[in-house]
């Protein structure tokens, strides 16, 4: 519960929902409240935020050693694999495109 959900339609573009329970969807356009069923969960993907890829950095064994906000414009990240001593840093506008570009890099 929580997490933040996108489902994309073809020619339109994309709306962005929060999980509000088991089978409900909150959307973040509308406001609306809405119940999903099983088929329907099929055409949702996971949007991840800081504390999901860190977790995943950790299953793959990277360590990161080291995160700034460079100038108030920003992040750095730097992280390191535990099982090879490969290191890689990334640069983006927000924590998580730069955490996404550390784990593209490890992956």
């Amino acid at each position: 519960m929580g997490e933040r959900v996108c489902r994309g339609f073809a020619d339109l573009g994309f709306e962005e929902f929060v999980v509000a329970g088991k089978n409900f969807i909150v959307s973040l356009f509308t406001g609306e409240k809405k119940e999903i069923n099983e088929s329907e969960k099929d055409h949702f993907f996971l949007i991840p935020d800081v504390d999901y890829l860190i977790q995943y950095l950790y299953e793959l064994e990277v360590n990161i050693i080291e995160v700034k906000f460079v100038d108030e414009r920003e992040w750095f990240v730097k992280g390191v694999s535990l099982s090879s001593d490969r290191s890689f840093e990334s640069s983006e506008s927000t924590l998580v495109g730069s955490l996404v570009a550390l784990l593209n890099s490890f992956s």
